[in-house]
């Protein structure tokens, strides 16, 4: 689901996979030209992670039966009262195909995955299987492939016993209940890294981040006070990509070391060391020379990965055998500042207004964003703007 560049002007047909037609029923889109097959019982909905090795599951559909309608022969499936063919009208594919009608659809109820094949793994990135091996919610498919194409048949045993598994346990799942309803319409605004595509952009949240924490020093000093780290707000500096480190933060007596990580895993260096033990010797070598000698000397160095709240914390404890670093999650910084945004003067500077609410999106236990924005276009279709 949600795959490729046309969903960047254009609604995602599956969207209905998550949706309970007027009239009662789950019906499911497969892909543009995919006829349903007649031995395809159940299916897994899943949002291709670029580059992890991983494929996360949005929902799955139980007792699927054949359909094969296209929007011609879709009139009397309506959601909101409109009609598929008048839902899609605007697409540039407009040529809607219902492969399925499902019993049931339902939701996970904590972020789930599938995993490739250890071939794939590797090939895609160098350090993915190792890491994923370290993940317990993921389905370990051994011989099937899942990749950006649109759709993959699971036929082999083994891995359909792993999926039936997952499939059959009910304590996983939330069944869909959701009908298109006026009452729903509400969903959240698009922040400003939405509209610019940068949601997602570890450059430009770290530039952000220092910003504001640069502009307001008090923040900072409440942040790191969760932390037991007493800071001097008047003489504080902070400095973006020093040495490569996303946010280093010092006064005469801290040092302060942030690893800012949304998407993307840990860096190596030749397999054997990685970019979060290049940050630690950097400091701690800082008195034998280097470029970060005019670092106070006698300073407490303290080190952190900033992540969202859905990242899984394995991808980082993988690397940090020693333990050096604390994790720290986005709704621990959103609620610091959230604390501070309905007084003056942070109620009345409208970018840092949207900052805490782009600091939400990753504040959620999970990445939902591309199915929010999904929605959102979808009750814009139905009921206008």
């Amino acid at each position: 689901m949600y795959s490729g560049n046309y969903l960047n002007d254009n609604l995602g047909h599956e969207i209905i996979n998550l949706f309970i037609s007027d009239d009662g029923k789950h019906f499911v889109y497969a892909t543009p030209a995919d006829l349903g097959k007649e031995d395809v019982v159940n299916a897994f909905f899943v949002y291709y992670l670029h580059g992890t090795g991983m494929a996360e599951v949005i929902g799955c559909a139980r007792g699927l039966k054949v359909v094969n309608l296209g929007s011609k022969d879709s009139d009397n499936i309506c959601y909101g009262g409109k009609t598929l063919k008048e839902i899609f009208s605007k697409d540039t594919f407009q040529d809607l195909l219902v492969s399925y009608e499902a019993e049931n659809v339902y939701t996970p109820s904590k972020p789930l995955y599938i995993k490739y094949t250890e071939k794939d793994i590797a090939r895609v990135h160098n350090s993915s299987s190792k890491i994923v091996q370290n993940i317990s919610d993921v389905i370990d498919l051994k011989y099937t492939k899942v990749g950006q194409h649109l759709t993959s048949y699971v036929s082999n045993v083994e891995d359909c016993e792993s999926l039936n598994r997952v499939l059959n346990d009910n304590s996983i799942w939330i069944e869909c209940t959701s009908m298109v309803d006026r009452i729903q319409l509400k969903t959240p605004k698009r922040t400003f890294m939405e509209i610019c595509n940068k949601e997602n952009d570890e450059v430009a949240y770290s530039n952000a981040i220092a910003h504001f924490l640069r502009k307001y020093p008090e923040l900072l000093c409440a942040w790191m006070k969760l932390h037991k780290i007493e800071l001097t707000s008047a003489n504080i500096k902070i400095e973006r990509e020093s040495e490569r480190i996303d946010l280093l933060i010092y006064d005469e007596n801290n040092i302060i070391v942030v690893e800012n990580k949304i998407l993307s895993g840990i860096n190596g260096i030749n397999g054997i060391s990685c970019q979060l033990d290049s940050y630690w010797n950097a400091i701690k070598n800082r008195s034998n020379g280097g470029n970060l000698k005019y670092l106070p000397v006698g300073a407490t160095a303290n080190f952190f990965v900033l992540v969202p709240d859905y990242y899984d914390e394995r991808r980082i404890s993988l690397f940090d055998e020693q333990k050096h670093y604390e994790i720290i999650k986005y709704s621990e910084l959103f609620g610091i500042c959230n604390d501070f945004v309905g007084f003056e003067p942070y109620c009345h500077d409208e970018y840092f207004v949207e900052f805490v609410e782009i600091l939400q999106k990753h504040a959620r236990p999970r990445n939902d964003s591309i199915y929010i924005e999904m929605k959102r276009r979808f009750y814009e279709r139905i009921f206008g703007k």
